[in-house]
């Protein structure tokens, strides 16, 4: 049996050279290249050192002859050195070891090569065990440079004697039995078996069986497809190039596949596996293995044990199978299951599909868009990086997106989900889970169960700039958070508890009693079923509880909240707000801002706060305050109860019997249909009745009072109050202060009260009591007559002072030309008295205390308690022009205070006339400002048609205007009527003077009545009817009488009808409604 020699070439020394040994075989990197064997002879096991030529060896490297020195010839002269990591030194080339390792030097005598050096191991070193040096250190002198060589632990460098057998190139059968073998097939498809001991197999090339047998075995199939059996022991199985099956069997066994699609199996024992290059199959069997499945689409399992299972690069697939195992994809599209047991597993780079199975797993995807599935037990899910989906499964799982767009499910039982950056989808799934979305625009949706979901970091709920999240609580009490971004939020069935964040969110809290807060921003919520309660927070929100008794609170912004069905309560807070209560009783409330408040249908309390508001409070029995600042309430259908509070509001009780008030400021209050009460409080205030019987309050300030259809009762209270009683049997009390009453249709009740009021009351037989002060009555003839229970009674001063603010007026001016009542002056004192016996119609006439005035025969004006004596001048109106006016004459216009009887005047109907009488009376300031129903009116320039007048008219209130127009003819049957000043008003260009100031009446009477030019205008001369002269002074009615002798005889006839009261003011109306000028040039 030849001798073995160990050769190892130390080449390249001038740098640090690191070498690894495993059961006798030194694989390694020299000058950056690897070695492994007898490869390109760098690095060789076995060398026979036969080449000799004289004294000195030689040894043929690569076609170059090598002369071989001993560099330590039996001594020390150049000592070498093994040293461990622990610093123990082994010297092997000092004396007495010169048998057992020699260092030798070889240079080159032919060719072209590099110095080399070489350790050479003898046969008879025996066993040189370095198995517990780890790093060793080659000191080789004089080169100066270290060479390390590394060793693993237990791995031994033999050079114990044995059997070497070496095959042919054929197929060889080579059996070691006994001992520690080495067999090497070369070529051929070879079977080595190495039988019991530490063997090493080496197939060379072919397709190989290699059989170690009992013992820690070193098997290399060497080129070709081979199949490697380790046997007992802890084996080293090496397939080399090809497609290698290997089985370590029992023991600790290292497999390494190298080229090709090998196929691995460690078996029993704790094994080391490694594919190599191409695509292998690794499987550890039972212990605890280790398996790289190195380059290629390698297939590892791990099988019992804990396992840990490398896929290296390439599309593996890794399974664990049984225990607690780690797996690792590396490089590729791996597929990783860990089986049972509580598994690490980590995708590595490429997009990875990852299965725990049963267990509470860990598992990483690494890059790549991964797929994990986590299985039964609670687990630990990482995306890491990329667009990952995720499914925790049974258990309580931890799932963790990373970056990317990532898909998560918990599955069963109480997850934790974490999105992390990326526009991720989060699914809780059964149970109370939380789900955060992190940074991206997430989807959320808890699944069953009560769970917590944030949308952006749950650190900061309310941090700016989050991502625009879909959040989805599912069933159960959830609780979720939106954080920042513009989040879109489904809190589902269950009781949940919902944070928008910051940003525009849109939140529905689905079924359940909900607690919503929208966070910063402009919000959308809903509450849907239940009762909810929902926050706006900042900025302009939409808040709508639906179904439910839902609490609504807007905060700052301008919001809108919607109650919907249900018992609601709406707080708008600060800014201008919309609230809608929707169905049932509900609570609603401003705040500050202008709001807008409707209460729908069902008894509503709405209090609009700080602010212009707008309430409105519809169907049923409603409450409202409008608060503070000009408010418009509306209390719509049934029996609301409506409160203005400060500042001029609008109030509109609606349907239904309402009580309103004003509070303070000048207030408007309707009360629509129904028998409502309304109260203006202080303030000049407006109130209208409507239909139905309604009692109207104007409390303090100067109030206007319209009762409307119904019978009302109207009392205006301190101030100077308008009173309109309407249609019905109305009554109006003025209260103190100058007040103006008009019943209106129906028999009505009209009391001034103190002060000097106006009473007026319209159509039907109606009651007008003056009370204290100098009181201004009118009547309107329609049939009916009226009664005046106190004339004169309330005069300041004596009738006939000349001063005609101190005492009480009725005018009578349009119709003087139809009082039948007194028709002739028996006394010839020109008084028409008592002496009156019979009217017209040859009726009785007495003045015993009642005295009653007769229209056209039909109805009139009944005075109580008064005589002939208690009508003037001062009492009743007579028509007048001012002074300054220019009249029309044969000599051209004349200002009308130079006219003197005898003077031809232009009439409209017979030419020049001459006038037969002038007269005129002074009013002070004093009296027109304590008797404004005496100001004079102005027509301007234009008002009455093109060029009329030509210049402005001033005339007295009395004082009548030809109107000629088609609507006239319509109207009456006429196209010219004469119509007052004062029923001009509501035309344009016709005002009453705003500061009157003195004012001088002038008077001009002809023979008859006639038409006069005044500034270009048709105008009236003084109609001298019975009761025009008695509002003369007495020494002007007796001249008058003497001049016109025939007034004794009966009434004068008006040179145009006169209309006067609502008829004259309808005519006017229609003439401006319909753009026509009151006096055409031709009809």
């Amino acid at each position: 049996m030849p001798y073995i020699h160990d050769l190892i070439e130390l080449s390249g020394i001038a740098s640090n050279t690191v070498y690894s040994a495993a059961n006798g075989t030194i694989r390694g990197v020299i000058d950056g290249a690897t070695y492994t064997g007898d490869n390109d002879n760098t690095l060789t096991t076995i060398v026979e050192l036969n080449d000799t030529k004289s004294s000195t060896r030689y040894l043929t490297i690569n076609g170059v002859n090598y002369r071989i020195t001993l560099a330590v010839p039996g001594g020390s002269a150049n000592p070498v050195t093994l040293t461990s990591a622990s610093g123990a030194v082994t010297n092997v080339s000092g004396d007495g070891h010169t048998s057992q390792i020699a260092f030798i030097r070889a240079d080159p005598v032919s060719g072209t090569g590099p110095t080399r050096y070489f350790a050479v191991l003898d046969d008879s070193v025996g066993n040189l065990n370095i198995a517990t040096l780890q790093t060793r250190t080659l000191d080789f002198d004089p080169a100066g440079s270290d060479v390390k060589i590394n060793v693993s632990a237990n791995n031994d460098i033999t050079t114990e004697a044995g059997d070497r057998q070496v095959g042919t190139a054929g197929p060889d059968l080579l059996n070691g039995g006994g001992g520690n073998d080495s067999l090497w097939g070369l070529d051929g498809n070879d079977t080595l078996n190495g039988g019991t001991g530490n063997d090493s197999l080496y197939g060379g090339a072919g397709n190989d069986v290699l059989d170690g047998g009992d013992g820690h075995d070193w098997l290399e199939g060497n080129e070709g497809n081979d199949t490697l059996f380790g046997g007992a022991g802890n084996d080293m199985l090496i397939g080399g190039i090809g497609n290698d099956s290997m089985r370590g069997d029992a023991g600790d066994d290292s497999l390494e596949g190298g080229d090709g699609n090998d196929t691995l199996n460690g078996n029993g024992g704790n094994d080391t596996l490694r594919g190599g290059t191409g695509e292998d199959s690794l499987d550890g069997g039972l212990g605890n293995d280790l398996l790289y499945g190195d380059e290629g689409n390698d297939t590892l399992r791990g099988g019992g044990g804990l396992d840990t299972l490398m896929g290296g690069i390439g599309d593996d697939l890794l399974d664990g199978e049984a225990d607690n195992d780690t797996l690792d994809g590396g490089d590729g599209n791996d597929t990783l299951r860990g089986g049972d047991g509580n598994d690490l597993l980590t995708g590595g780079a490429g997009s990875d599909l990852i299965e725990g199975g049963p267990g509470d797993d860990s598992a990483s995807g690494g890059t790549g868009n991964d797929t994990i599935y986590g299985g039964d037990g609670n687990d630990t899910l990482n995306g890491e990086n990329d667009d990952d989906v995720l499914f925790g499964e049974g258990g309580n799982d931890r799932l963790s997106g990373g970056a990317g767009n990532d898909m998560l499910d918990g599955g069963d039982g109480f997850d934790t989900l974490l999105g992390g950056s990326g526009d991720d989808r989060l699914l809780g799934g059964l149970g109370n889970d939380l789900l955060v979305g992190g940074d991206g625009n997430d989807l959320l949706e808890g699944g069953d169960g009560d769970d917590t979901l944030y949308g952006d970091d749950a650190g900061d709920t309310r941090a700016p700039n989050g991502g625009n999240d879909n959040l989805q609580g599912g069933a159960g009490n959830d609780v979720i958070y939106g954080g920042g971004g513009r989040d879109y939020i489904l809190g589902g069935d269950g009781n949940d508890t919902i944070d928008g964040g910051a940003d525009e969110d849109a939140i529905w809290g689905g079924n359940g009693d909900d607690v919503i807060s929208g966070g910063d921003g402009n919000d959308y919520i809903e509450g849907n079923a239940g009762h909810d309660t929902i926050s706006g927070e900042g900025g302009d929100d939409q808040l709508i509880g639906n179904e439910g008794n839902d609490f609504l609170d807007g905060g700052d912004g301008n919001d809108f909240l919607v109650g919907g069905i249900g018992n609601d309560t709406l707080i708008g807070g600060t800014g201008n707000d919309h609230l809608l209560g929707g169905e049932g009783d509900d609570t609603l409330k401003g705040g500050d801002g202008t709001d807008h408040l409707d209460g729908g249908s069902g008894n509503d309390s709405l209090e609009g706060g700080a602010g212009k508001d707008t309430l409105s409070g519809g169907e049923g029995q409603d409450t409202l305050d409008g608060g503070e600042d000009d408010d418009q309430l509306s209390g719509g259908g049934g029996d609301d109860s409506l409160s203005g509070g400060d500042g001029n509001d609008y109030i509109d009780g609606g349907d239904g019997h309402d009580i309103a008030d004003g509070g303070a400021g000048n207030d408007t209050l309707i009360g629509g249909a129904g028998n409502d009460t309304l109260s203006g409080g202080a303030g000049n205030d407006r109130l209208s009745g409507g239909a139905d019987n309604d009692q109207l309050n104007g409390g303090e300030g100067n109030d206007t009072l319209d009762g409307g259809a119904g019978d009302d009762t109207l009392s205006g209270d301190g101030g100077d109050d308008a009173l309109y009683g309407g249609d019905g049997n109305d009554k109006l009390l003025g209260g103190n202060g100058r007040d103006s009453l008009e019943g209106g249709k129906g028999h009505d009740r009209l009391d001034g009260g103190a002060g000097d009021d106006l009473l007026d009351g319209g159509a039907g037989s109606d009651t007008l009591t003056g009370g204290a002060g100098n009181d201004v009555f009118r009547y309107t003839p329609d049939g009916s007559v009226d009664t005046i229970t106190d004339f004169n009674f309330g005069n300041t001063g004596a009738l006939n002072d000349k001063n005609a603010a101190n005492n009480d007026f009725i005018d009578l001016s349009p119709y003087y030309h139809k009082l039948s009542d007194l028709r002739a002056d028996f006394n010839d004192d020109g008084i028409l008295n008592q002496s009156n016996t019979k009217d017209m119609k040859g009726r009785p006439v007495t003045y015993d205390g009642r005295s009653s005035l007769l229209v056209d025969g039909q109805g009139g004006i009944q005075f109580l308690d008064v005589t002939w004596r208690d009508f003037t001048s001062e009492n009743t109106g007579v028509p007048c022009f001012v002074r300054g006016s220019r009249i029309m004459t044969a000599a051209g216009e004349v200002p009308v205070q130079d006219l003197v009887p005898g003077d031809l005047v232009m009439t409209l109907d017979e030419g020049p006339q001459p006038l037969l009488w002038t007269g005129h009376r002074a009013l002070t300031e004093a009296e027109l400002r304590a008797s404004p129903h005496l100001a004079p009116n102005t027509i301007a320039a234009g008002a009455l048609g093109e060029g009329l007048p030509r210049r402005d008219l001033t005339v007295s209130p009395q004082h009548r205007v030809l109107v000629r127009s088609r609507i006239a003819q319509r109207m009456f049957g006429r196209p010219e009527v004469l119509v007052a000043a004062k029923h001009l008003l509501g035309a344009a260009g016709v005002t009453v003077a705003a500061r009157p100031g003195p004012v001088e009446y002038w008077h001009i009477m002809f023979d008859s009545h006639q038409i006069v030019l005044s500034e270009g205008a048709t105008t009236e001369s003084l109609f001298v009817g019975p009761e025009a002269l008695k509002s003369l002074s007495e020494a002007s009615r007796r001249e008058i009488i003497e001049l016109l002798p025939q007034l004794r005889d009966g009434l004068p006839a008006p040179a145009r009808p006169l209309v006067g009261g609502r008829p004259a003011r309808s005519l006017v109306a229609r003439h401006m409604k319909n753009a026509v000028a009151l006096c055409e040039a031709s009809v």
